[in-house]
């Protein structure tokens, strides 16, 4: 991973941490973060489900490690959660 992709995640993932705490809203922030990323390093799954997507955090964290043939399929039920999250994962658009 380039270092500009690696600050661009960065800033986003702080951002959604912003998010979280005003909202009050839960999130896997970068302790989770971190555990979850050494699960996908360790079993390099091809595809991953999430179910509850909240604000994008863990999808951002997760797709990330996935090989470019991998897939991500995150589910929320929560509209306003779900605009939230695609707001939030723009930034994969520009990289």
């Amino acid at each position: 991973m380039t270092r500009n992709k690696d600050e661009q995640i960065s800033k986003v993932l702080k951002e959604l941490e912003q998010i979280a705490k005003r909202e009050r809203l839960p999130s896997i922030g970068p302790i989770k973060g971190r555990i979850i990323s050494d699960i996908i390093k360790k079993y390099k799954p091809k595809t991953i489900l999430e179910i509850g997507t909240l604000h994008g955090y863990s999808a951002i964290v997760m797709a990330n490690l996935l090989s470019e043939d991998g897939k991500l399929i995150s589910l929320e039920i929560d509209k306003d959660l779900v605009d939230i999250a695609i707001g939030s994962n723009t930034y994969w658009l520009q990289i």
